[in-house]
């Protein structure tokens, strides 16, 4: 009976076979834009081809093993295939069986065709969460709600004077959300976080508030002229879908209390007496303009805090405003500087040069003429009609001639007295040179000479 035959541990089967764990495979990654991701189904199909693209050749060969993980029928691979090269994402495309070979097109010229302004948020991902169902969109959303958020903090921190930023210290979201130890931080007076619940964060009145509104999201995705519609309820629900950690800042202040009881009484405006230096006033039906400090800091917004009145509410005896909501995402943002800079410069020169020139043959400009229709008739010859131009010259035949006078042959005094004037500067100038030809000596000169004979 033979031996049993040696394994060779290199295949990839070998480790289901012995019933040891697989290795996973490598985790690929791609840069996505928020504006491409929202605007068109097809670019999921130009981030698969880029995040495969490991060397940037800029070409891709799919196989169909490759194609499968796109969960995608193949009518739908050959739709985007069309737009993405309508719209520049794909130079070109051909089949050879069931392999696709594909020349990926440029990010400007995508743009450029898609009528998009700023690609907006910029940020790399996983290529397999791309993958998901829909996930193009929630991708998009999350990109936008993580760096609004940023900006939001950032704002909050260089609003503050210099011995303020010493002192004080803006938490960061992964702080607020997931404390180390306890619901409280004690890392300064400027946290003043109270309670971590389901939904809410409560906080006092020295935490200085920063976060994104859903509305601000929206508005921020909606943007660009092409873009489709993104509704609040939509962005809940992909948010949700991407198991995204947020909760809501509810401040509490004791002027608050009085806000809401001025509110409640019919007021059109307060202001607080003490140090405290918090007013309100009504800007519209059911909305107000609350005017107040930004935490510890002195800073404050510019203009004042535009809220409705039902987000004053009361719990446990104590008002509380609800302000922003905080999210637990943490994507890999980039801000692709050197690349923004190059599309506002090729924008600012096509700008220049779709601008008309003045007085250019090609346009009329108000500085032009109004030209007039060539008659017909003047194309067909004499035959056309009248050529005589006596008999069509507007002017009168009677014109009464001007005499001319007859002391033109007089030279007026003036040209005598240039005349001498004239004739003075040459003789000086003649008499100069003159002198300038005696003072010459030709001694040296002949004393060379005969001392080149001599040799």
């Amino acid at each position: 009976m033979p031996s049993n035959p040696v394994l060779d541990t290199n295949v990839p089967y070998i480790d289901s076979i012995l019933g040891q764990p697989q290795k996973t495979s490598e985790v690929l990654y791609v840069r996505v834009h928020q504006s491409l991701l929202m605007r068109h189904p097809c670019s999921k199909l130009w981030y698969f081809c880029r995040g495969l693209d490991r060397q940037g050749e800029g070409k891709i060969v799919l196989a169909p093993q490759e194609l499968e993980r796109l969960k995608e029928s193949k009518s739908t691979i050959y739709r985007w295939l069309r737009e993405g090269r309508e719209l520049g994402l794909f130079t070109c495309y051909w089949w050879q069986g069931n392999t696709l070979k594909v020349i990926l097109g440029g990010l400007f010229k995508s743009c450029i065709k898609s009528q998009i302004t700023s690609w907006g948020t910029a940020g790399v991902v996983p290529l397999e969460q791309l993958l998901e169902a829909n996930g193009r969109r929630a991708i998009a959303i999350a990109l936008a709600t993580q760096d609004l958020q940023e900006r939001s903090r950032f704002a909050a921190k260089s609003q503050m004077n210099r011995l303020e930023r010493r002192c004080f210290d803006i938490p960061t979201v992964d702080q607020l959300l997931n404390p180390p130890t306890s619901q409280k931080l004690d890392g300064g007076g400027t946290r003043g976080v109270v309670h971590l619940g389901n939904s809410r964060l409560f906080v006092g009145r020295s935490f200085i508030p920063f976060g994104v509104s859903q509305s601000r999201v929206c508005e921020t995705l909606n943007s660009q002229p092409t873009s489709c519609g993104v509704s609040r309820w939509t962005l809940r629900r992909q948010l949700d879908k991407l198991d995204v950690t947020k909760r809501q800042i509810t401040q509490a202040k004791p002027e608050y209390k009085e806000v809401s009881n001025v509110i409640a009484l019919g007021g059109a405006s307060w202001m607080c007496k003490s140090d405290a230096d918090i007013s309100f006033r009504y800007v519209d039906t059911g909305v107000i303009l609350l005017n107040e400090p930004n935490g510890n800091s002195s800073s404050r917004r510019e203009g004042g805090h535009r809220l409705h009145t039902d987000r004053l509410c009361r719990y446990f005896g104590t008002a509380w405003v609800y302000r922003c909501n905080l999210y637990g995402l943490s994507y890999s943002l980039t801000s692709m500087k050197a690349t923004r800079r190059n599309w506002k410069r090729s924008q600012a020169a096509a700008t220049r040069l779709s601008v008309p020139v003045e007085n250019s043959v090609l346009t009329l400009t108000p500085l032009d003429p109004p030209q007039e229709v060539m008659p017909a008739a003047c194309s067909l010859g004499s035959a056309a009609g009248d050529h005589i131009k006596g008999s069509k010259n507007d002017n009168s035949q009677n014109v009464e001639t001007e005499d001319i006078s007859a002391n033109t042959g007089e030279i007026p005094d003036c040209w005598y007295e240039a005349k001498a004037k004239l004739l003075k500067k040459l003789q000086e100038r003649k008499q100069a040179k003159l002198k300038s030809l005696e003072s010459l000596s030709y001694e040296p000169m002949r004393d060379y000479w005969a001392h080149i004979y001599d040799q």
